[in-house]
């Protein structure tokens, strides 16, 4: 169930004129509105909203903004402290994305890739269970923190529209950072073995969510 919240109605018009002729010319000006309702709303309200998915949505776009993990040194391993990150903990990215999914069975998906490319799966002994615990098709929450809860999504790479970054509010190239930076991706063929395409399955803490879209609605998070 959605919850109450007040809507804006954004109005996007177009003005079309009618020239009615007869003994004489009528023009008529009129406007045609296209309503989009956007909606304030809490994390706990958004948090509502994904429990409530159990269908495939595509096209949601999304707002995000969190810190950019990165080392406190470069180099520790080999060089200790001697070479300290000037921006450690002080950086964010504000990301914007479209045309993601949600509400997705990935067993389901990752059974009909096998089925197509002919494969048999081998079971990876080495796979560690997900710490992730299945809310709805479009929300988890974190086995070891049932507090934590997370947009479940897939993404491609046409998805980021934009990519930012920010320190104290004003911009920062990436350049000046990336040496310290942490690879967070996740290596998926090792977890589907054999497939030429694999499948990605992501999730988003809704503390990082400012802004989504998702059937139709458009919701701003407090």
């Amino acid at each position: 169930m959605f919850p109450k919240v007040n809507p804006q109605v954004i109005n996007n018009g177009m003005w079309i004129t009618l020239l009615v002729y007869s003994n004489f010319v009528l023009v008529y000006t009129i406007s045609l509105w296209e309503q989009t309702i956007k909606m304030i709303i809490t994390k706990h309200e958004l948090k509502d909203i994904l429990s409530g998915i159990d269908i495939f949505v595509p096209n949601v776009g999304l707002t995000t903004l969190k810190k950019v993990k990165m080392n406190k040194y470069l180099d520790f391993k080999e060089n200790g402290k001697s070479n300290p990150n000037p921006y450690y903990d002080q950086v964010l990215v504000e990301q914007k994305l479209s045309n993601i999914q949600t509400g997705f069975d990935y067993e389901g998906q990752l059974e009909r890739k096998y089925k197509k490319e002919g494969i048999t799966p081998i079971e990876n002994e080495d796979k560690k269970p997900s710490p992730y615990q299945l809310v709805s098709k479009g929300l988890v929450f974190l086995k070891s923190d049932p507090t934590k809860f997370y947009f479940r999504y897939q993404d491609h790479d046409s998805s980021y529209l934009d990519t930012k970054y920010l320190i104290e509010g004003n911009s920062i190239e990436k350049l000046l950072f990336q040496q310290y930076m942490i690879d967070t991706k996740s290596d998926y063929s090792k977890y589907q073995n054999g497939l030429e395409n694999t499948l990605n399955y992501k999730v988003m803490s809704l503390d990082h969510i400012k802004r989504i879209k998702i059937l139709k609605q458009e919701y701003t998070i407090l």
